[in-house]
């Protein structure tokens, strides 16, 4: 039984073909060397990876509305572009600098390093094996946690088509965003261009 849409609507094989997709973007986060701090306690894991994953959910309501969900030290936001409201790309990827860094400095006794992809995704189809919970599913999807393992401490990779969101209207702003790499990615057909942004923090 598959539920779209966090509706009741039982699909078939028939059905899944008429399901309409959506786009938008998808962020990927992950908390840096945090197994090394699980295998020593367990409790401090757990208070970091609360410290570090919960002012980047809570960082707007954008964010927040969109978390889709939390895996261990992984974290997946998705906000389609039907949601998007007055928000633009930039102001997304403000948001994500900004969660990642807001207590890096200033708490480093308490606060991971993360790592994190942005991909703007297409034929993405909205959808959930369990009821009343909405989850993400297409090949874009998969994209970005494979972006996702290109990055490092401190990093963004955000793929070129983000990178052409983030152009549409100031081009100005970003034109000199790094170096773009291009690179093959398992499941994926075509070669994937990509940036990374390195936050700047002390840490």
């Amino acid at each position: 039984m598959i539920f779209y849409k966090n509706s009741k609507l039982e699909i078939s094989e028939r059905s899944f073909k008429k399901l309409e997709t959506i786009s938008g973007v998808c962020i990927f986060v992950d908390v840096v060397n945090s197994t090394e701090i699980k295998y020593r306690s367990y409790q401090q894991w757990i208070i970091r990876l609360y410290n570090t994953l919960r002012p980047i959910a809570e960082i707007s309501p954008i964010f927040n509305n969109n978390l889709v969900k939390i895996i261990g030290d992984e974290l997946m936001i998705f906000i389609p572009d039907a949601s998007m409201d007055d928000e633009n790309y930039d102001r997304i990827l403000e948001l994500l600098y900004t969660g990642m860094t807001i207590f890096l400095d200033k708490y480093p006794d308490l606060v991971l390093q993360t790592k994190a992809a942005v991909h703007h995704c297409s034929n993405i189809y909205p959808i959930s094996f369990i009821q009343n919970r909405l989850d993400y599913y297409g090949l874009d999807i998969d994209l970005t946690s494979r972006l996702l393992n290109r990055s490092g401490p401190n990093n963004i990779i955000i793929s070129e088509k983000f990178f052409d969101k983030l152009t549409e209207k100031n081009l100005d702003e970003f034109e000199h965003t790094g170096k773009v790499y291009e690179d093959k990615f398992r499941g994926i057909g075509n070669l994937v261009k990509y940036r990374r942004l390195t936050l700047k923090t002390t840490k």
